[in-house]
Parts: C-alpha cells; structure tokens; sequence
C-alpha cells in the first residue's frame, strides 16, 4: 500500500539531476511510495498534480529557467556574484513554499530541502559562519577591504583567494599570490566585466594590476587564505561529498595541475575514477567525511553536495563550499539518483516502523519521579551547551541542577511533563505559569521550556505531544499566553515549534563585553 507521495520539481532542462532523477522513478515501484514529477512552470501556475496518500515528500531541484529569466538573463549588465542573485533566489523560494502549502494544505508535507534553506549556500560569508560554529574546519577569513593592507599580506607570502559572495560553480574568483595575480573575470576600461554563459570563465593573468584589485575589492566579495592541499600524484585535488542525512553516499574526486588556480570541472580538472579514494589517507578520509556530515546539517539541509580539501598535513580537511544542487555523476559512473532512492525509502521505513513499535504514555511528573528525572534533566542541559557559551560546566553543577528539579516537580505553577514506556522516561517538557506586570492586558502568562527527547526517540513525535499537553494544562490553570525560547541554530525545535503553531514574538540578542 502507498502510504506516501514523493514529488520531485524541476527544470525539463535539467539534464544533470532531475532528469538523471526522474530515469530511475522505476526503484520506487515496490516501495509504499508513488513518485511523480513536475516543472516549475506547472508549480508557479497553480498546476501541481492532486496527491492521494495523506503525506508528500517535496524534492526541489535547481530552477534553471527562472534563474535564467529573472535572476541572472543574457542582459543582464551587473558584476556576476552579487547581492541582488541572493535577495531575488530567496524571494523565488518563498513563492515556491507558499504555492506548495496552497495546493497540499490538507497533506502532510516534509522536504528533502526545505525551501526555506535553498538559497542559504549562495551566501558563502553566512555558510562560513554557520559551518564554522557547527566546528567543521574553514579557511581563514580576512576583513579587511583596504588595498595596502591587501597586497601586504600577499607580499608577505601570503596566497589569498578573492570569491565573489553570492556565487557559485567556480565564477568570480581571484587568485592572489606574490607575483602571481590570476582572475577569470575579465577587466575592460576600469570596468570588471562577467561571461554571460556558465562556460568559459578562464582565468586570465592580472598581476599587480592595481586598478582591477582596487575595483574589486568594492564588491561584495569575500577573502580567504588559500588552502595549503595535499597532492596526489603531483596533483592538487579536492572532494565533492554527496550527502544525505548521516550517510556519505558518494566522493567524487576532482583533480587538476598543482600549479592551477582550482579544482573545478569547468577550470580544466578532471574527475578522478572511484578507485581515486583509496589513495587517500583514511583517517584524513574518515575526518572529511565527518565533516561534510555537519556542514549539511548545519545549513539545515538533507542533501546536498560539500567541497572538501584535504590538507597537506595528512590529518585535516577544511570546508570550501556547499552546493544545495549538486550535478549527479553519469549512472555509469555511480548511479547517485538510484542509492538517494534508497535512502529515502529506507528513511520512510524506519519512521514508520519507530511509529508502530514505541508505545508510550504521557503524565504529569511527581516528587516520586525525581531520581528517575535526573539524568534526563542533566542531558538536556548538555545538549543546550551545544547552543551556548553562557553556560557552566554541567557536571560540576549537578546539585544546583538537581534543586532546580526539586522545585519544579514541588511548586504548584509548575508542571513536568514526561514521555514514559514502562519505567523508562523517553522526555520532558517544563511548563509553568505566573501573574505577569499590571502593565499586561493577560490576567496569567506561562512559560515552556526544558524540551528534551532522548536521541533514540527522536523523530515519533513525542516532543508534540509533550508540548501540547504543557499548553493543555497551561490552558486548564486559566493561562491565556504562552512564550517560549529556543535558540536560532535549534532546526529540529524551530521547525516543532512554528508546526505547532508558535510565531516570532521578540529577538532576544546578546553580546560578550
């Protein structure tokens, strides 16, 4: 029986994934999950086909046309690479949400990419900072924009890499090294000019052209220290990891001539045959793949593609980018579409199986629960070390935790709530409720906080149903508003959150003086 819809939306154009894609539609036959695909065109004119199953999966694929359209067309006269691409792909992403929540609102919907996160790796400054704090290793990044303070740097043996902020697929870059100088834009009368194809972006020679530097550096653009990589063979290379949730499914190798500015296909590399990965170092291997991992996740994506150089030191790999579309290899090479398949069916499998096998009750905590509460109160401590600094070392700070708890489960406006199968607690939720100012138009406020699932219980919907029945009891104690906190790069708790109704309230900011 098809208990679930995966509808896959694209370009026709798309030669490079969503066709290669849709060619394999035939591995979902025996699966509880129809496919079905369509345009773009057929999204944005309200013509997205009618779902049968009570749950669709949404995988969106790059949007070539409109891209070419009204993003980056033939005439367009701008420098490639800058803010406007970002501000209208983020504008395109919000209609594609919007069209489909109207055409499945009474569907349960999820993403292989959400919306929502699409158009976050064409701003590399902000991917940086995002995949640095979730400590995957990056280049050095340099502030300054002054053209002394630049060419110092070079001078001093530096080798720098100017990118431009908001692109992709190897255009707009300028390399930096002392005495040698290379861009594959293109400088005309003071003017920095782009290709107006994805093809073609050579590099050109432009060292100690100082008018070109100076114009540059007035873009948005962002400068890092070049990668010291390792060689294989006498050749520079770098690694492009398909990944999907916890999994690598796939690393393709890309390597070009020591001396060559990058490793890009469309700079003169090549892509190394499969048997290229076990010339690597393992353990540099293993840290790459572990750090691909985090960088999708960090982004809050799924799938996606992520550049990794390995170093020549043998032991790390640092992160060039993420491609939230990256091209699939030719099936011949390593059917892609085929094993993503699998994991998607594998995906839907495993949920449903967690949902028919856990069975839970949920009830209001006692004083009697306290010593069975206490290490599920310390681990949720633990994992909101993750979010922040503020925070002292837990371990040393038990007793204090360990009181906290006590009052919870003894003050009358306060109520745990626990997940519970047999006398194993699987999570809390902490609500509680207070009279507010005289200023407040609400007679009783209240407060949720302290969510915490167990990581094997993870993703049944249990912090749901915790949730709810804090605001039942909340709502029960005449309390008429509730707030919550969560912390920004918290994905998985936003996400319930805004699901269950939870909108942007305040913004709470802070700042180490």
């Amino acid at each position: 029986m098809k208990t679930k819809t995966l509808l896959a939306i694209g370009d026709w154009k798309d030669f490079d994934t969503f066709k290669k894609f849709y060619k394999q539609r035939r591995f979902f036959h025996n699966s509880n999950i129809t496919f079905k695909a369509r345009s773009y065109k057929s999204l944005l004119e309200d013509r997205l086909p009618k779902i049968e199953t009570k749950e669709v999966i949404i995988f969106l694929y790059f949007p070539f046309k409109y891209w070419d359209e009204y993003i980056e067309p033939k005439d367009y006269k701008g420098v490639y690479g800058n803010k406007s691409f970002y501000t209208k792909f983020r504008k395109f992403w919000k209609i594609v949400e919007t069209k489909i929540n109207k055409a499945y609102k009474n569907k349960k919907i999820s993403y292989i990419n959400h919306p929502k996160y699409l158009s976050t790796d064409r701003d590399k400054e902000l991917t940086k900072r995002l995949v640095e704090k979730a400590k995957v290793l990056v280049p050095k990044t340099f502030k300054t924009r002054k053209l002394k303070d630049i060419t110092g740097i070079v001078e001093k043996g530096t080798k720098l890499f100017i990118k431009v902020k908001y692109g992709s697929m190897g255009k707009g870059i300028t390399y930096l090294e002392k005495g040698k100088w290379m861009t594959n834009f293109r400088f005309r009368n003071g003017k920095i000019i782009s290709k107006r194809s994805d093809y073609g972006w050579t590099f050109i020679n432009i060292t100690n052209k100082i008018q070109f530097l100076r114009e540059i550096l007035k873009k948005d653009i962002i400068i890092e220290e070049a990668i010291d990589p390792l060689l294989i063979k006498g050749r520079k290379f770098d690694l492009r990891l398909y990944v999907f949730k916890d999994k690598v499914l796939y690393t393709y190798g890309r390597s070009n001539d020591k001396k060559a500015v990058t490793t890009n296909i469309s700079q003169g590399a090549i892509g190394e045959k499969l048997s290229f990965e076990k010339t690597l170092p393992k353990k540099q291997l293993e840290f790459a793949k572990k750090q691909a991992i985090k960088a999708i996740k960090s982004l809050g994506l799924n799938f996606g593609g992520v550049d990794m150089m390995l170093c020549a030191d043998k032991e790390k790999a640092k992160f060039i980018e993420i491609n939230a579309f990256p091209g699939f290899p030719r099936a011949r090479r390593f059917n892609l579409s085929r094993f993503l398949i699998k994991e998607i069916i594998d995906n839907v499998n495993k949920k449903q199986k967690k949902k028919v096998k856990i069975r839970y009750k949920i009830r209001k905590a006692t004083e009697e629960d306290f010593n069975s509460l206490k290490e599920i109160k310390l681990l949720s401590k633990k994992e909101e070390l993750k979010y922040s600094e503020a925070i002292k070392d837990i371990d040393d700070n038990k007793e204090q935790y360990y009181n906290y708890l006590k009052k919870d489960l003894r003050y009358i406006n306060r109520g745990i709530f626990i997940a519970i199968k047999g006398r194993k607690i699987m999570g809390m939720v902490l609500a509680q409720y207070f009279k507010p100012l005289p200023i407040s138009k609400y007679h009783r406020k209240g407060y949720i906080s302290n969510l915490y699932i167990i990581q094997q219980y993870r993703n049944i919907g249990i912090g749901k149903e915790l949730v709810l029945k804090a605001k039942e009891w909340l709502k029960k104690n005449h309390t008429e508003h509730v707030t919550l906190e969560i912390h920004i790069d918290n994905k998985p708790a936003l996400e319930l959150y805004r699901k269950l109704g939870f909108n942007k309230y305040t913004m709470k900011l802070s700042k180490k003086i």
